[in-house]
């Protein structure tokens, strides 16, 4: 039988690899809503692609920053 330490471990272990898998849907999420949010407003202003681009580079800002944070969680608890 497993002792409440080692389930307290596993628990853990299970934690740092559900949050390190979640770096790829933050990487692609952050653009995707950037380049909705941005063709909806270049759709509504008629104003090319401007918004669109704002909105992606601003996606994928955020989409970094957001890794780099759950990297330093995941580094914490490994």
């Amino acid at each position: 039988m497993d002792s409440p330490k080692d389930k307290d471990n596993n628990l853990k272990s299970l934690k740092v690899v559900l949050e390190a898998t979640s770096i790829p849907f933050v990487l692609l999420g952050g653009p995707m809503v950037g380049f909705f949010i941005g063709s909806f407003l270049d759709e509504k202003f008629g104003s090319g692609k401007i918004f669109l681009f704002i909105f992606v580079v601003l996606g994928f800002i955020a989409a970094i920053k957001e890794t780099i944070f759950i990297i330093k969680r995941v580094q914490k608890g490994a």
